[in-house]
């Protein structure tokens, strides 16, 4: 024997449940928060208008509390940029890219360097050894170093910024 259960309620009882007047009801469906199937409002909709109706509440004092929450999550993003403890995601991307870019060098540069002393041992072992201490020494230079954080990509110019551009074509001429 299946059950015959509503699916919907009327406006007037919907209203009833939530408070409001019949208008409101209106007004609910038109911004989408309720559903509407012909001359009543779907019980599934009802129920989840009201599960939500108190996390995200609505009207001018929400939105101001929304604003100012928004406008202080701002002021905290600009003070940690002015202190130096946020940088842009492209300044690291690209120190990330710098420091990739001066493994890879390194590594590669291996390869050439070990070959007369690979060449020269006599057991399979003597040539790995060789190739890890290679391999060894270039990462340990390598870690060693400085990747410049490069906190802005802008063009917005900052002490720092000058220092970096300065410092970076000596490192090229270490290398």
């Amino acid at each position: 024997m299946a059950l015959n259960l509503p699916t919907g309620l009327h406006f007037k009882t919907a209203a009833e449940i939530l408070g409001v007047s019949e208008r409101r009801i209106r007004i609910l469906i038109d911004e989408g928060r309720l559903v509407r199937e012909k001359t009543n409002i779907t019980i599934k909709s009802l129920a989840l208008f009201l599960a939500l109706k108190d996390e995200a509440p609505r009207g001018y004092e929400a939105d101001k509390a929304r604003k100012m929450a928004a406008d202080a999550d701002l002021a905290e993003i600009e003070a940690a940029k002015a202190a130096g403890k946020l940088v842009l995601a492209s300044g690291v991307r690209a120190a990330w890219e710098s420091a990739i870019e001066v493994a890879m060098a390194k590594l590669l540069a291996v390869a050439p360097a070990v070959a007369p002393l690979v060449i020269l041992e006599r057991s399979p072992k003597g040539a790995a050894d060789v190739i890890a201490k290679a391999i060894r020494a270039a990462m340990t230079e390598t870690a060693e170093v400085e990747v410049l954080p490069l906190a802005k990509k802008s063009g917005e110019s900052q002490p720092e910024d000058e220092e970096h551009t300065k410092e970076q074509p000596e490192e090229e001429g270490e290398e």
